[in-house]
């Protein structure tokens, strides 16, 4: 008796679909986009882990009023796919993280930003030798020299208005905006009903538990290149 039940599963998952009513479901941009940007952060706003909701990342570069902003657009319609907006004001990027088992492709709709993925396996430390200060103004004093270690750095892949971006299941990434003037925003679908954010303290880092939040670790974007 259940054997027969569990053959016939799978037809009625697609005979369903065709009888039983359906709709379609529009979220208007005034549901989706903020009034303002640059706005004192909501504490009440922001999740920490998890589906990211209606989420607001605070500023890594600690300027005050500048967050990066994530917003649910369809959720919870179909356990196949969900979109969210993401919205990264000028000098700012996200936490890094990945999206567990969930594909995702993003569409850039306005700004130029930078999608970033952990640096290659194949890359090693590099070291350099630079010279150090000898406490004088003569620049023609002999200078000691100091070795610096360079770590691998992420791989850029920059995205301008209309590009698409696909980033599979469990891969580490950032979003970067280097702009100093204009907002980036990227539209992402996701292969399931809501969004999964695991956020990370570094690269192959350890994943940020709840009670830290996404933007309590000193390490969150020390790869990130901003020079300020």
């Amino acid at each position: 008796m259940f054997g027969r039940m569990a053959a016939l599963l799978p037809i009625i998952s697609e005979i369903l679909p065709m009888i039983m009513p359906s709709s379609i479901s529009v979220t208007k941009a005034s549901d989706v986009f903020p009034p303002t940007l640059h706005a004192a952060p909501d504490p009440t706003d922001e999740q920490q882990n998890g589906s990211p909701g209606n989420s607001v990342e605070k500023d890594r570069t600690k300027r005050p009023g500048i967050k990066v902003i994530s917003r649910d657009a369809v959720v919870n319609k179909t356990d196949k796919m969900c979109a969210s907006v993401l919205i990264i004001p000028p000098r700012s990027s996200s936490t890094i993280r990945h999206n567990g088992e969930q594909d995702a492709i993003i569409y850039a709709a306005s700004g130029n930003g930078i999608l970033l993925s952990s640096p290659k396996d194949d890359e090693e430390p590099i070291a350099i030798a630079v010279p150090k200060s000898n406490g004088t103004k003569d620049s023609k004093a002999p200078k000691d020299e100091e070795v610096i270690i360079q770590q691998p750095q992420p791989v850029r892949y920059p995205l301008e208005k209309g590009d698409f971006a696909f980033i599979p299941a469990w891969t580490e990434h950032q979003a970067l905006n280097e702009s100093d003037t204009e907002d980036t925003v990227w539209i992402v679908t996701r292969s399931g009903s809501s969004p999964v954010e695991v956020h990370l303290t570094d690269w192959g880092g350890a994943e940020v538990k709840a009670e830290q939040g996404p933007s309590s670790s000193s390490n969150l974007l020390k790869k990130t290149l901003f020079n300020i």
